[in-house]
């Protein structure tokens, strides 16, 4: 059996410092659903360096892979299309 988890819950951690204190506290958890926007601050995922940059995009992956953890899953939570017309929806939603 998997056990993954969504990292926005160790929001106040750097990437690096959530995947070290995963890796020590919960050696179980080897899949990891990262936040990329909505209602998630994506704190683990800088869509803005990451897009369009292959290098940035192998690099972030390299934090994972190097730790032995899998993105399993980039999850932009939210009910956005229902509460706020598309007019007001700020660019990193529309990403």
């Amino acid at each position: 059996m998997r056990v993954g988890l969504f990292t926005d819950g160790l929001a106040h951690l750097r990437l690096g410092e959530a995947l070290d204190w995963l890796a020590a506290e919960l050696p179980g958890v080897r899949d990891l659903e990262i936040g990329t926007g909505g209602f998630s601050l994506a704190p683990h995922c800088d869509l803005a360096a990451l897009l369009g940059d292959a290098r940035a995009q192998q690099a972030w992956l390299d934090e994972f892979e190097g730790r032995g953890f899998r993105v399993a899953a980039l999850g932009c939570l939210g009910l956005t299309k229902v509460i706020v017309a598309p007019a007001e929806l700020d660019q990193r939603d529309r990403q």
